[in-house]
């Protein structure tokens, strides 16, 4: 049988890639094992599946070598040899998807080859495509700094010497290096700074802090806003939200970096834009920015109409959550509704199920259809600890709700001993659910004995922010005291 790498890779190409495929092990100057062409052809009738009776390894020997005895190594060599022709295909197929790798290693190859002119040419029609609608991405400044450096390697071997456009080659060099570090920098220490938020006993990246010490990035933007680079703000913007993951910025701090993304969309790839708009999004959520602007930010992303889109990652199972409690947050039950009917199809295969009954069954607690929310919790199947504890909480609020108050006591008992069983638990997040597992109890003592709650333990509750489910324990907490 084919190995299931080769397989994995197989089920994703579509029928026209897969012709491609053919074409591609069809052609001398890519393949010279001829057996791989017939092999090609056994595979190609077992589509989809790329399974079954007719690729075992002795219906293949007897397909390939009729008359032959059967070698087992000869076969699997074959398989060995079409896997690596199929990655080999994959690679090519991206190369030729990227313009900018094209144009630079043909000006590369121009000049090594002492075409020096037409390797200026190649780099002068590149410069003007990308001036053009072309879209942002990470290695944009990456290929202009290359590209600099091979106009000054082309200029110094041309006679005579002209010595402005050198200097200039190697300004802009200079210019498009800073650039491009920044860039993947600030992105690099955006998530470095996030992880520290949310685990803050990781240990801070040292690289990053010493070179924060060391420099002062702020005066390079300035540098930036003077200059007409149409990607320069792109590159202001990525740096600022990195600092601000780290650092208290005012309302108006964030509503210039929302600005700068909005007034770019159009300069974004599709995955850059879904990268942006969720780390923009998450940052207000950590700094407390209003709801009413987190959410508005979020139906622009869904106005612009991303997926369905093959060509990128499958949306985040965390920002559909996020996107659906945001929205319900604020009472947009409908607008709720028809995000998680539409967005569900675009998250990963896997987690559809579970993700649909998890949302469905915290949007019915909230229209109070208690019943129905766990309906939808029977029918989650988690196995991972954090959402194991997650659906026992939303189990304990609709029993709750519902006068169940023996369950919801049980409840308590099953969060409990799942995080004694956590190891791995991190301990910020276990505190958290301590505490709300702690507030949660003496709302279900007070209501099982029929008495008023303590106020001593609502004040308490109020003034504490680092427990989960705050909006519902306060909310129920303050009508029964």
């Amino acid at each position: 049988m084919l190995p299931q790498n080769t397989v994995e890779i197989l089920k994703t190409l579509s029928k026209p890639e897969l012709k491609s495929l053919g074409d591609f092990i069809n052609s001398p100057y890519f393949n010279s094992i001829e057996k791989l062409k017939e092999l090609y052809t056994e595979i190609v009738k077992t589509y989809p599946d790329f399974t079954g009776k007719k690729l075992e390894d002795e219906a293949i020997h007897k397909k390939l070598y009729p008359g032959k005895e059967f070698k087992q190594k000869s076969i699997l060599n074959l398989f060995s040899d079409f896997g690596n022709i199929l990655k080999k295909f994959l690679s090519y197929e991206k190369f030729a998807q990227q313009n900018d790798s094209i144009d630079l290693n043909l000006a590369k190859s121009l000049s090594e080859r002492r075409c020096y002119e037409q390797s200026l040419k190649t780099i002068s029609d590149f410069k003007k495509r990308k001036t053009g609608d072309d879209k942002f991405h990470e290695d944009h400044f990456h290929y202009f700094y290359k590209m600099e450096r091979l106009i000054h390697r082309n200029l110094v071997n041309i006679r005579p010497l002209n010595k402005k456009r050198i200097n200039d080659a190697l300004n802009s060099a200079a210019s498009a290096l800073m650039l491009d570090f920044l860039n993947k920098y600030s992105s690099l220490a955006y998530y470095l700074s996030i992880i520290k938020v949310v685990r803050p006993e990781e240990e801070n990246n040292k690289i990053i802090n010493y070179f924060l010490n060391t420099v002062k990035p702020e005066n390079f933007l300035k540098y930036i806003n003077s200059t007409e680079d149409k990607f320069g703000t792109i590159v202001k913007m990525q740096y600022m939200l990195n600092k601000f993951v780290k650092e208290n910025f005012t309302d108006e701090e964030y509503f210039e970096v929302k600005e700068l993304l909005l007034s770019n969309i159009n300069n974004f790839s599709a995955e850059d834009i879904c990268i942006h708009f969720k780390e923009l999004t998450d940052l207000g959520g950590l700094r407390s920015i209003p709801l009413e602007e987190i959410f508005d930010l979020r139906k622009k992303f869904c106005e612009l109409k991303i997926y369905p889109n093959n060509t990128i990652p499958n949306f985040s199972a965390a920002t559909l959550q996020n996107t659906f409690v945001n929205a319900m947050g604020l009472g947009e039950y409908e607008w709720a509704e028809n995000f998680l009917e539409e967005y569900i199809n675009y998250i990963d295969e896997d987690l559809k199920v579970n993700e649909y009954n998890y949302s469905m069954a915290l949007l019915n607690l909230r229209l109070k259809k208690y019943e129905k929310s766990l309906e939808h919790l029977n029918k989650i199947k988690y196995s991972e600890l954090v959402e194991k504890v997650n659906v026992r909480f939303y189990y304990m609020m609709n029993y709750i709700e519902l006068g169940m108050y023996e369950s919801a006591a049980s409840m308590v008992k099953s969060i409990k001993q799942l995080e004694r069983e956590g190891k791995e638990r991190v301990k910020v997040e276990s505190d958290a659910t301590e505490n709300s597992l702690k507030y949660f109890n003496e709302i279900i003592k007070s209501l099982m004995s029929n008495t008023k709650l303590d106020i001593a333990v609502y004040k308490e509750a109020k003034k504490n922010t680092q427990y989960f489910y705050r909006y519902y324990i306060l909310d129920k907490m303050e009508k029964m005291i």
